[in-house]
């Protein structure tokens, strides 16, 4: 099946959701969890693949505050950032933004 589905797509696989019994959507449900999971981890990977040490992000807190620091690590499922006001950070690869056009940081 590709990617977006026609719409006679969605019908048919809606009705034959309609027949299946409590186990089998039991079982649907779980290979619907599976699949989002997969595609979950690839964004994560992709977003991932796009950092590299020293790169100026940014992101926003769950307070609202935008927060500018630089990546000191990369994790398997995370990005370890410092900010600029010397804070260390564990965050998902997905919620960081690159900051275009600046200057790296140089470790030492």
């Amino acid at each position: 099946m590709n990617s977006h589905p026609a719409t006679t797509d969605r019908e048919f696989l809606a009705a034959a959701v309609s027949t299946l019994g409590e186990e089998d959507l039991i079982f649907l449900n779980r290979l619907v969890i599976a699949r989002l999971k997969e595609l979950e981890q690839a964004k994560d990977t992709a977003q991932l693949a796009m950092l590299r040490l020293a790169d100026r992000v940014e992101f926003t807190t769950n307070e609202g505050e935008v927060k500018q620091g630089f990546v000191v690590r990369l994790n398997k499922k995370s990005v370890s950032v410092r900010s600029d006001d010397e804070q260390d950070w564990k965050i998902s690869s997905t919620l960081l933004r690159k900051i275009p056009g600046s200057i790296k940081v140089q470790f030492r």
